[in-house]
């Protein structure tokens, strides 16, 4: 589980901003501070998303892995 944890971070922090942004919204993390009216740290992001992440299960986490996976080899293929 560790091992799967890292990978999701490094392959969330090789994304664009509108990617990682869709990410948060598929694992539900709120982005706005509705209290404050105003956006969430990306510290807050971050952590919220790790936390939902740890608590899918084996299967939801491999179906976001391959969606990370295809997103981020995707850009790969656009700097060749």
């Amino acid at each position: 589980m560790a091992k799967d944890i890292k990978g999701f971070q490094r392959q969330l922090l090789q994304l664009e901003p509108v990617e990682f942004i869709g990410v948060a919204r598929i694992l539900g993390v709120q982005l706005f501070d509705v209290e404050k009216n105003e956006p969430m740290m990306f510290d807050e992001i971050f952590a919220d998303m790790m936390e939902k992440y740890a608590g899918l299960s084996r299967k939801q986490r491999r179906n976001l892995e391959r969606l990370l996976r295809a997103a981020t080899k995707k850009e790969d293929d656009s700097n060749d």
